[in-house]
């Protein structure tokens, strides 16, 4: 999780905070996974969710749900991730561009004894990820190690370009 720090916010942002999520969950396009809106005008909040590839809808609006429970509310930007989906929001608009101020906290860090073999299967797998189509960048790849055989996922929010992916 991501929490930005020692920021005051205003009942005002806390509330399009809640309008934003609650709209999200109501609104929210699980087919595809993917949805942005934003809340307010005054302070405004933009925010995003984001569900991995191979996942149901019903598992996407379920993550989700779990989500807006679990994400702090007490700062200006501010993000999530679970195995199955990612939230973010931010007093910023981030549609439809590259944004890497937030990055996922990743479990299950292995020692990489072929490094090589690894970064060509990444490399792979971001390139059909940012190529496979208009509504769920995504793709999957596997590295066999000796003893481990690691999955690799790519996945790009569908409203950036694919050369930004």
């Amino acid at each position: 999780m991501y929490c930005s720090q020692n920021e005051t916010i205003s009942s005002e942002y806390i509330s399009n905070i809640e309008i934003l999520f609650n709209s999200m969950l109501m609104n929210g396009n699980f087919v595809t996974g993917f949805s942005n809106s934003s809340s307010g005008t005054g302070e405004a909040v933009y925010g995003l969710f984001l569900c991995r590839g191979d996942v149901s809808s019903s598992t996407c609006s379920k993550c989700l749900f779990l989500a807006t429970l679990t994400i702090c509310r007490k700062s200006k930007k501010a993000a999530t991730w679970f195995n199955d989906c990612m939230l973010r929001y931010s007093n910023e608009s981030t549609f439809t561009k590259l944004d890497q101020s937030v990055n996922p906290h990743v479990d299950g860090w292995i020692e990489v004894t072929n490094s090589t073999r690894f970064m060509e299967v990444r490399e792979d797998v971001v390139n059909r990820a940012a190529n496979s189509g208009p509504l769920k960048k995504s793709a999957v790849g596997e590295v066999n190690f000796t003893t481990t055989k690691v999955t690799v996922h790519g996945q790009c929010t569908p409203d950036i370009s694919a050369a930004d992916c």
